[in-house]
């Protein structure tokens, strides 16, 4: 499935629905208009009858937003991703080769539950 960005999602609809060949630039009103809907419409499809979507669903490794991704023996400490939006998920212990050894599924916690 190929990758699109809002820049490509733009110019087909433009293309498409309104039949015009020139996108509008990013600092025309039509384009600040139409990013700031297709927020709300992510927003709205990621909080949808609390379903999570695997096309809106990262991990650590994917996103690469700074959070520690190798355990060492004896710390216990350790950073979370910065663009972490919600805890849980799975934990996967591995050794030298890549195998995993051992594998822990931690649960989302929601969002009122947190303390």
């Amino acid at each position: 499935m190929a990758t699109f960005d809002f820049n490509d999602l733009f110019e087909q609809y433009y293309t498409q629905y309104r039949a015009e060949a020139d996108t509008p630039a990013s600092s025309d009103d039509e384009y600040t208009i139409a990013l700031n809907l297709s927020k709300e419409a992510i927003t709205r499809w990621a909080n949808y009858d609390g379903t999570y979507w695997k096309e809106l669903f990262t991990t650590a490794q994917t996103n690469g937003t700074g959070a520690e991704l190798t355990v060492v023996a004896g710390q216990t400490d350790y950073d979370a991703p910065t663009a972490m939006r919600e805890a849980g998920g799975f934990v996967k212990l591995k050794d030298s080769d890549g195998f995993t050894v051992q594998s822990y599924q931690i649960p989302c916690i929601s969002q009122p539950l947190l303390q």
